[in-house]
């Protein structure tokens, strides 16, 4: 039996560690940067929500630019500028608070230079047919994205409360720096694999799939967004003291990461059981209950139950989000040239982020008696769209779980 390869897996973990280093920082500066606007800039609140709102939309096309750079030049450089352009305005709104509007936008342009290429640098780690290890390790970066996500704010608030406002953009700067090195250390071990050139068919059926389940995934956002709002006014109305509610919003990201812990341990066991059932089969199965979810956090449900709809819809949508959103990353990714996955990506990236939004317009805009189960049918059939896709090109999507793993 060969001995484990220790400088393989050390790569291996250098992408997670991007990723939650990336995410971190974000989470980090986001966490008060309304009142920060307000506070050491000195915007009414008006416009400071307005600013956030136009940063917030060009984070939400960024990463096409980012996907076409990766394309065309490799995912390093675009990483390595990214990464370079977040330090440089998290730096500069520090040292120089009155700076912060044009280094907001600088920071929501540098961003979108670095997801699409995380990503691929994810999706050259395993060989295209590398089956569930690939699902895996997807689920893996996942669960490193909430991790940032759950303690950025956390870390913002104590950072704040002990050494003022202004140094949480100096830690988010610290934690971006992180991906220099890691970049540069992938960069220098080639892991940038020249996958063949795929033939014209073939290509066409990988961008369709990847366009497919772009849309099939997209209603994630918008699902979580409707429900997480209806589910905070359905608490409210049902009296629940503040620490209930509290609770309840908070035990997603634990959910999320328990329920990915385990979907790991599920994929390692399906490769080494050499399971021939298409992974986008699970991911549509996940849809479906997360549709399910949503009726769970219907206000005539929790008027009936109480808080235990609110935790049965919650903890549903969470799990099934950590089960199908890494599947369909995976899938997007796999089967495709090495050149096309920053831009398939990116386009998925656009397509979740419209979703949410035109979502969260139609939550607003309708009371959550309707938006609710609107959300949840929408989501259900990407559900039953994935699971159908899997079976009509049941040739091409299932895993080949026999490949080596790259040298």
């Amino acid at each position: 039996m060969n001995p484990p390869d220790l400088r393989r897996i050390a790569h291996l973990a250098l992408v997670p560690l991007m990723l939650l280093s990336e995410r971190f920082g974000y989470y980090l500066s986001r966490a008060f940067l309304v009142i920060w606007l307000t506070d050491a800039v000195g915007m009414e609140l008006g416009d400071a929500y307005e600013t956030y709102s136009a940063m917030a939309l060009l984070i939400t096309f960024a990463p096409l630019l980012g996907g076409v750079a990766a394309a065309l030049v490799g995912p390093y450089i675009p990483l390595l500028l990214g990464a370079s352009g977040m330090i440089a305005a998290y730096l500069g709104i520090w040292a120089i608070p009155s700076s912060s509007v044009p280094l907001l936008f600088l920071l929501a342009l540098a961003q979108g230079l670095v997801k699409p290429g995380v990503w691929t640098l994810a999706a050259v780690q395993f060989t295209r047919t590398f089956g569930f290890a690939r699902t895996a390790y997807f689920t893996l970066l996942y669960i490193a994205i909430n991790l940032g996500g759950l303690f950025g704010p956390m870390v913002a608030g104590w950072v704040s409360d002990a050494f003022g406002m202004g140094l949480i953009f100096a830690v988010a700067a610290a934690a971006t720096a992180v991906l220099l090195p890691t970049t540069a250390a992938l960069w220098a071990a080639g892991h940038a694999q020249e996958w063949p050139e795929p033939e014209l068919e073939p290509g066409l059926r990988a961008a369709g799939i990847a366009i497919g389940t772009a849309l099939c995934a997209a209603p994630f956002w918008a699902l979580t967004t409707v429900s997480g709002d209806s589910s905070f006014q359905a608490a409210t109305n049902a009296s629940m003291s503040s620490a209930e509610i509290a609770m309840l919003m908070g035990v997603n990201p634990m959910i999320i990461l328990a329920g990915g812990l385990f979907a790991i341990v599920a994929w390692a066991i399906a490769q080494v059981l050499s399971l021939r059932v298409p992974d986008l089969v699970f991911a549509g199965i996940a849809l479906l209950a997360a549709s399910l979810g949503a009726m769970a956090v219907h206000p005539a449900v929790v008027g009936l139950v109480g808080m235990t709809g609110l935790g049965i819809g919650n903890v549903a949508m969470a799990l099934c989000e950590v089960i199908a959103i890494p599947v369909v990353l995976s899938r997007v990714s796999a089967d495709s040239h090495w050149r096309a996955v920053p831009l398939l990506l990116a386009g998925w990236m656009v397509a979740g982020s419209l979703a949410g939004w035109s979502m969260e317009l139609v939550g607003a805009a309708i009371p959550p008696e309707i938006s609710l189960p609107l959300a949840g049918f929408v989501t259900g059939a990407g559900g039953v769209l994935l699971v159908l896709a899997s079976i009509a090109g049941r040739r091409m999507l299932l895993p080949v779980v026999d490949a080596p793993e790259p040298a």
